[in-house]
Formats: C-alpha cells, sequence, structure tokens
C-alpha cells in the first residue's frame, strides 16, 4: 500500500505514518510469536511501540499541517511536547517490564491525543470540506481506537489473541484512512 500511495502523493507526513504503522505492526507480529525467543519477543515489541509513536506523531503533524494550524506555534509546539512527554514515559516503563502489556499504556494514551484530539478532531471540524473522504479518515481513526481497546483489555481466550484482533483492525484502518486522505487530494487536485 505504501509504495501505491508515494508513487501519487506529496504528504510526506502521512507518507511517514503508513510507512511506520505498517513497519510497526508487522514488527509486533513478529514480537507475539511464541517460537522467537521471549528476550527477541520483548525487543520486537519495545520496537514496535516506538515505531507507533512516531507514526502516531505523523498523523498528528500531518493533520496540523493539512489544515493550516501550523501557522499556530503554540499548536506545533503542544504536538512536540506530548510526543516527547509520551515516549519518555514509553521507555521508562519499557525499561522496567519491556514489552508488557501494562507498557502499552502510553501508545494508547498517546495515540488517543495525538490521533484523536489533534488529527480526527481536525478532520471532524473541516468536515463540510469533503465529508465523504474525511469521514473514511474518522472511521479509520475509530478504528484503530477500537483496536487498542481490545488489545489493552480484551484477554486471550480459546487461543484467539486479542494482538491478532488488534493488527487485523489496523490493516482496514490503515485503508479506510489512506482512501480518504488520497481521494480528498485526488479532489484537491481537480479543484
Amino acid at each position: 500500500m505504501y509504495l501505491i500511495w508515494c508513487e501519487s502523493t506529496n504528504q510526506k507526513l502521512y507518507n511517514q505514518f503508513i510507512l511506520l504503522t505498517s513497519a510497526s505492526a508487522g514488527v509486533a507480529a513478529f514480537g507475539h510469536l511464541e517460537i522467537v525467543p521471549v528476550v527477541w519477543q520483548m525487543g520486537l515489541l519495545v520496537l514496535s511501540r516506538i515505531l507507533n509513536f512516531l507514526a502516531i506523531y505523523s498523523f498528528a503533524s500531518h493533520s496540523i499541517r493539512h489544515f493550516g494550524y501550523d501557522k499556530y506555534s503554540w499548536v506545533k509546539k503542544v504536538n512536540v511536547l506530548l510526543f516527547i512527554a509520551g515516549l519518555s514515559w514509553l521507555l521508562v516503563l519499557n525499561y522496567t517490564n519491556p514489552g508488557s502489556k501494562p507498557a502499552f499504556l502510553p501508545v494508547i494514551v498517546y495515540g488517543v491525543l495525538g490521533m484523536m484530539f489533534i488529527g480526527m478532531l481536525s478532520y471532524i471540524i473541516n468536515l463540510k470540506e469533503d465529508f465523504k473522504n474525511y469521514l473514511n479518515v474518522v472511521m479509520g481513526v475509530l478504528l484503530i481506537v477500537v483496536s487498542a481497546v481490545i488489545f489493552k483489555m480484551i484477554p486471550e481466550v480459546d487461543g484467539i489473541k486479542p494482538s491478532d484482533i488488534s493488527h487485523v483492525l489496523i490493516i482496514f484502518a490503515l485503508i479506510l484512512i489512506t482512501y480518504g486522505v488520497k481521494k480528498n487530494e485526488g479532489n484537491e487536485i481537480k479543484e
């Protein structure tokens, strides 16, 4: 999806979001494999969470730039401060308990702040500009939130792992978000 997207867009931050989210999901998938040594599992899960943070930052920054909020320096500063604070929290938790489920909490909190309150809220505020395509982005972000809730709250039952369900939902979320952003870009080019 990333290679197809890059051929037809000039939105660098959004391209980073797609690449980092995809890489994070792929790394996490290997981190959840039980055949991988435990030390490697923990390391892969920590790496996946760092990639998640970078992806969320890219999406929030893309939204800020796309809607022209970057003209307000305080918005950019808040975005950077949230990233630094959240990443520091993530690193501390994963240093003490690498790759554990509780150490995933900073990703969820930063995801809510970066994806929902910065990114998704920007799309909701501007829904009237391109309702159908921006709604796809909003629905994709909500699907990522559902994915995080499933991962964090639902226990493993009868061999069904919440992480597997979560990663599949992220794939569908990326398709929805990409479709919305790409179609919107196509509409902007036509205008």
